[in-house]
């Protein structure tokens, strides 16, 4: 696959949901962000966690990672033109997109 960036325009491989949101396979995007994530998969064996302030003393508990494992690769932030606004779908990988 040619190397994708910022910018780049993509084509979905095959169909793709995130809740109400559809992009049928052939629909194409375009590449928002590109997110290295680690060479090798690393487990995570607990949970992490900060807190980010909400004002009046309130605090709201973010979870980083959770237990599990982190793939390796390269994964794409794309957004999808659609009626009523774009739609971003994350974490995608060249599974998912390919270059137009």
């Amino acid at each position: 696959m040619a190397e994708l960036k910022e910018g780049s325009k993509v084509k979905a491989k095959r169909d793709l949901v995130r809740g109400d949101h559809k992009i049928l396979k052939g629909d194409q995007g375009t590449v928002k962000h590109v997110v290295g994530t680690p060479p090798v998969p690393i487990e995570v064996k607990q949970d992490t966690t900060h807190e980010e302030p909400l004002g009046k003393g309130a605090v709201e508990v973010v979870h980083d990672t959770k237990p599990g494992v982190i793939p390796a690769g390269v994964k794409y932030d794309v957004t999808f033109p659609a009626a009523g606004g774009d739609w971003e779908f994350v974490g995608l990988s060249s599974e998912d997109i390919e270059a137009v």
